[in-house]
């Protein structure tokens, strides 16, 4: 229990150190009158899907999306496994700063990786960027509501001097 508090305590101080950036905020942005989570609502909801990830190997996945904090929070928890072997978890927790006006979600995965992303966000998409990439490197999330209530998700990523490829590509629909 100790390092489940720990690791929440990381994320929330790690998230608001990063955050005290400025930056400009973009209009569909939550504000005082509507928090994050009704902003994100269409995260909201028990979700499978099918996807590809690099390699054009085949997975299947499932995420799940709620409202936590009085509403100023989305947490996402996904998980994706292949045919043959379980594979990874991941937990997304997304806040809004109110002193910046960013987007801030936090990444911590199966594979003992922690990153920092901030969001922009337009319309019914908001694509997370992770906030301590080197130059040159590319880290990308994008969550895009589609046609019919489904869910795109998809990672991008790139070295220095090489095009951006999608590294994973699901599109989710809601279970019933």
């Amino acid at each position: 229990m100790k390092r489940k508090s720990l690791i929440f305590l990381f994320m929330i101080l790690a998230g608001f150190a990063f955050a005290q950036t400025p930056t400009q905020t973009t209009p569909s942005a939550p504000t005082e009158l509507k928090p994050l989570a009704e902003t994100l609502s269409w995260l909201e909801g028990s979700w499978e899907g099918q996807g590809v990830m690099a390699g054009e190997q085949e997975f299947s996945g499932t995420m799940t999306g709620m409202r936590e904090l009085d509403d100023e929070a989305i947490v996402l928890k996904r998980e994706s496994m292949t045919k043959t072997q379980a594979g990874r978890k991941e937990l997304m927790v997304i806040s809004f700063e109110g002193t910046t006006k960013k987007i801030v979600m936090t990444l911590i995965t199966s594979n003992n990786f922690i990153g920092i992303y901030t969001g922009e966000l337009k319309d019914h998409e908001v694509v997370f960027t992770l906030a301590t990439t080197q130059e040159g490197y590319v880290n990308r999330r994008n969550l895009k509501q589609l046609p019919g209530g489904g869910l795109s998700f998809i990672i991008e990523g790139a070295s220095p001097g090489k095009n951006v490829s999608k590294l994973v590509e699901i599109n989710f629909k809601k279970k019933s």
